[in-house]
């Protein structure tokens, strides 16, 4: 390629990846208003050192308002119950664990958890918080009990993911021994380690929970596909220079990453062979998938922004942005009661 050629093309890429991120309808904050009114389907993005909540229609990413959460939590982890009526929140500058009553988000309880919180998941029926702490711990919360109960996972614990369908089963990434905890819980106790080449930064199932998807940073990162009953790798995928959280479509076929050394998203088409780098600006972190608008939404950290992406026609795309307050680290998707 000729240096003007290789000029052109280069103009070409970056006003490609312009145009795809100004075709986003940005949004700004519309001031701090009272959290009144509140009904799914919404999102709820999560920022910090402020603690603002900015809520926002998961359609068209308009904000409805923002509110600051009392008591200065810091959200690491956040999920909302499957009856849509509480908010689990990890704080992981107060190192403890929040629950508020929806759609009021008046305080139910604030408990105090032995380190600092990585990440949290909820069991189907909303009975048991499960969190991993950066001092390699692995905990369950009893709601009703109001009790905890705890285990040793690998160094340095990073994310966790519940398997379906019964959700009997976590899977904690532990990049610092480079290794996934495996947990049956059914009876709270370490079932398996398996190890990595590399260290692993997060896992995630496909819907039926026959195969898991272990991320791993490196020079390349990769993805790896392994049989979920049998915990052996089946394939592997490189995944730029280090996938950083994960997310799975509603059928399984579409997996997303974020990386946040390269500023992009890398999406694969799994039925169709097919992958694509979308590129997100400053530090991708949290991507959460919308089964109702059938979207992947992704925090933009340090920009504090939260973009909405779909795949549709063959191709991965930015449909639509919304701007909160840096450092945004989570978002919640409030998509229906029971």
């Amino acid at each position: 390629m000729t240096p003007a050629a290789a000029h052109h093309a280069a103009a070409v890429f970056c006003l490609i990846v312009v145009a795809s991120l100004t075709s986003c309808r940005s949004k700004g904050p519309t001031g701090s208003t009272p959290p009144e009114g509140l009904a799914p389907p919404i999102g709820i993005a999560f920022s910090v050192p402020s603690g603002e909540l900015t809520f926002f229609e998961l359609d068209d990413c308009q904000i409805t308002g923002t509110y600051v959460l009392p008591g200065s939590w810091a959200v690491a982890s956040a999920a909302i119950n499957v009856q849509g009526d509480r908010l689990i929140i990890a704080d992981d500058n107060g190192a403890r664990i929040g629950l508020f009553k929806l759609p009021e988000l008046t305080q139910l309880a604030a408990i105090p958890v032995g380190g600092v919180p990585m990440d949290m998941q909820l069991n189907t029926p909303g009975t048991h918080i499960f969190l991993v702490t950066q001092n390699s711990n692995f905990w369950i919360y009893a709601i009703a009990a109001q009790r905890f109960d705890t285990l040793e996972t690998g160094a340095l614990p990073r994310r966790l993911a519940l398997r379906p369908p019964e959700f009997l089963q976590a899977w904690v990434a532990c990049g610092g021994s480079s290794s996934v905890s495996v947990f049956n819980l059914a009876v709270f106790q370490l079932a398996d380690t398996i190890p990595f080449p590399t260290p692993p930064t997060a896992v995630v199932f496909s819907p039926n929970g026959t195969l898991a998807y272990v991320a791993r940073r490196g020079s390349p990162g990769w993805v790896d596909i392994l049989d979920a009953a049998s915990r052996t790798v089946i394939t592997s995928i490189e995944a730029g220079s280090g996938p950083f959280d994960f997310a799975v479509d509603g059928d399984g076929e579409i997996l997303a990453a974020t990386d946040s050394a390269r500023s992009n998203v890398r999406v694969w088409d799994l039925a169709h062979a097919q992958q694509w780098d979308v590129a997100i600006p400053s530090s991708p972190g949290r991507i959460r998938y919308s089964a109702g608008e059938d979207a992947f939404y992704v925090c933009s950290r340090q920009q504090g922004r939260v973009y909405k992406l779909q795949v549709t026609l063959g191709a991965a795309q930015l449909t639509d942005s919304l701007w909160t307050v840096p450092w945004v680290r989570d978002v919640a998707l409030w998509e229906s009661t029971q």
